[in-house]
């Protein structure tokens, strides 16, 4: 069964990124959420993930992104959609809450 992440549609078997955009950052780049959308190549319950909501706290980003690297989506049932970066504003920071502007 196809997983959509934002406006992407992942059929199964593949894996894909999509950034949530919310707006754009004093230089002009856009700024938003990223995610990693993987769907497994069988049907089965989806997993959400979510990572980062604390910015200085780096080790569950990075564990989200090593796990859904090392995923083979033709070995996986189901689906997972993840949001290794909750709060990019404070993970850009290196803040536990938010910018300190």
């Amino acid at each position: 069964m196809p997983i959509r992440v934002g406006e992407m549609l992942l059929e199964p078997g593949a894996r894909g990124e999509y950034l949530i955009p919310f707006g754009r950052r004093p230089d002009g780049s856009q700024s938003g959420v990223p995610l990693i959308g993987l769907a497994g190549a069988q049907p089965g319950p989806r997993l959400g993930i979510i990572a980062g909501i604390h910015g200085d706290e780096y080790e569950g980003p990075e564990a989200a992104r090593a796990l859904l690297a090392e995923l083979d989506p033709a070995q996986v049932r189901g689906g997972i959609i993840c949001a290794p970066v909750a709060n990019v504003a404070a993970y850009e920071d290196f803040h536990p809450v938010g910018s300190s502007v």
